[in-house]
């Protein structure tokens, strides 16, 4: 069985949510083991346990780019052990899931606007340099 951490920074249900409710809906769960893990206080809470998911609430996490978070989630992978993460937009999770040493690191954008900063850098460019660049611990 194939384990599947997804990470999502959402509190409410937009776009991105209803994505990742689509994707644990029809996933085939006699070959995929799934969690993910979301801000407390997350609408999808409620949703996602009612599927019978397992979920790991996070103190931080309801902005892509908080890095205190990135502790919550290299908690959860090394308990959970996953074979795969899934991150839906969320910078700290894919530092946590590089970190950890995951080997297959997904990330799902949800927007279809180049994101740009005040310098006229863009954000995603940064973020990839992040995420494939930091070394990773075995």
């Amino acid at each position: 069985m194939i384990k599947v951490l997804h990470v999502i920074s959402d509190k409410n249900i937009g776009g991105a949510g209803r994505l990742l409710l689509n994707l644990l809906e029809e996933a085939d769960r006699e070959k995929f083991d799934l969690s993910v893990a979301l801000p407390d206080g997350s609408l999808l809470i409620p949703r996602i346990e009612a599927l019978n998911i397992n979920t790991f609430r996070l103190k931080g996490g309801t902005s892509s780019s908080e890095l205190s978070a990135m502790r919550e989630v290299c908690k959860i992978i090394k308990k959970e052990r996953p074979h795969i993460v899934h991150t839906h937009s969320a910078l700290f999770a894919r530092i946590a899931a590089r970190v950890c040493g995951i080997p297959v690191k997904i990330n799902t954008k949800h927007c279809s606007l180049e994101l740009t900063d005040n310098i006229g850098f863009p954000k995603r460019r940064r973020q990839n340099f992040l995420t494939h660049y930091l070394p990773t611990t075995q």
